[in-house]
């Protein structure tokens, strides 16, 4: 766990539950004072700038009863999901496990479905049908593939040309690449 703030208002009784194999770059809990609870399930990773409320902090009531209608909810955030940056969840939210939330979404609500990616103000299912993994994305095969033969027709021509100072040379291969340092250095 890094940067994890946790706000608590007025001294309150939030729960904060967070699972096993948790990340995070910077995460804002607030609770409220209201018994509710923020629980992240195992193995989620959060990015920057997270911010995750469970209450609105100041009341809202009936003008007419002045009965409360804000109050406090608890927030779910199942077992493997990808938070990313600048996501905030708001009050009363749930997020299925094995999903995504994209860069800067507002999730206000319920999403039930697994697998999904959810993104946008208001956040919405925008993608079926996925998972995640902690490993770093590669390259498109294709295009992998290219700069790596690139890379190897590179090399294998600066050797060329080493091995034939060499001879050339007798056996100077300083001599060599210092009279070709500017070909080579501009590949």
């Amino acid at each position: 766990m890094y940067n994890m703030e946790i706000n608590d208002d007025r001294m309150g009784t939030s729960r904060y539950l967070i699972g096993e194999n948790f990340s995070c770059n910077g995460v804002k809990l607030y609770g409220g004072w209201q018994d509710e609870t923020i629980r992240i399930g195992n193995d989620c990773m959060f990015g920057w700038d997270i911010t995750i409320f469970a209450s609105d902090f100041h009341t809202l009531f009936n003008k007419e009863t002045g009965i409360p209608v804000n109050n406090a909810k608890d927030v779910v955030i199942g077992d493997h999901v990808w938070v990313g940056y600048g996501v905030v969840v708001m009050k009363s939210s749930k997020v299925a496990s094995n999903s995504v939330i994209g860069t800067r979404a507002v999730v206000a609500g319920h999403f039930d479905e697994t697998n999904v990616v959810l993104a946008g103000n208001p956040a919405a299912i925008v993608k079926r049908g996925i998972n995640w993994s902690r490993d770093r994305v590669m390259r498109c095969t294709r295009e992998n593939d290219m700069n790596r033969a690139i890379e190897f027709y590179r090399f294998v021509f600066i050797l060329i040309i080493l091995i034939h100072h060499f001879i050339l040379y007798k056996g100077s291969w300083l001599n060599g690449v210092m009279r070709y340092r500017k070909k080579i250095l501009q590949l």
